[in-house]
């Protein structure tokens, strides 16, 4: 028993064709909002890294280095993707040769062990590889120098730009 006449029904085409359009508009405008909130956090961290630079990491003063001996210092370095910020503790090595510095990530270039220092120079107590005062490659199975990090110094301030470099990759890998 049909209680409608043929001129009025329920869901004539033109009311069915107009909540699909609505339909489709609501679904695209809430895909197209979840789409910015997913991509204009990461986008805006790389657009505030291209325009100030790579984050440089304040280590220590420069009257807290003691001059021609390295020194192990940790730093906090915070990795921005998107709307989260995960700090982590790393570690380097500064050697100060009047108001020059070289700085070397502590992370062994072989097996990601930490580096130890010793009297010529620096080892990795995990597999015995030795490098020079300089992170030159003395011995051992590592494949590469010391990971060189690059710094300067601000209002007295050492500061580093850290990088996270592969582990067992060759020299020449890690340049190309």
């Amino acid at each position: 028993m049909n209680t409608h006449s043929a001129d009025q029904q329920p869901f004539d085409k033109s009311r069915r064709s107009f909540l699909g359009k609505l339909a489709w508009l609501t679904l695209s405008l809430v895909g197209g909002a979840m789409a910015m909130m997913m991509a204009v956090p990461g986008l805006g961290a790389a657009i505030r890294r291209r325009i100030e630079g790579e984050e440089w990491s304040p280590v220590a003063s420069l009257t807290e280095i003691p001059e021609n001996r390295p020194s192990r210092f940790n730093i906090v370095i915070t990795d921005r993707a998107g709307w989260m910020a995960n700090n982590s503790q790393e570690a380097v090595w500064l050697i100060r040769h009047g108001d020059q510095i070289n700085a070397f990530s502590a992370v062994c270039p072989h097996a990601g062990c930490p580096i130890g220092i010793e009297a010529r120079g620096f080892f990795c107590s995990c597999h015995g590889s030795r490098w020079s005062a300089d992170g030159k490659r003395t011995g051992g199975p590592t494949p590469r120098n010391m990971d060189r990090l690059e710094s300067q110094i601000r209002s007295n301030v050492v500061e580093v730009k850290y990088q996270r470099f592969k582990s067992g990759v060759q020299q020449k890998e890690l340049s190309s």
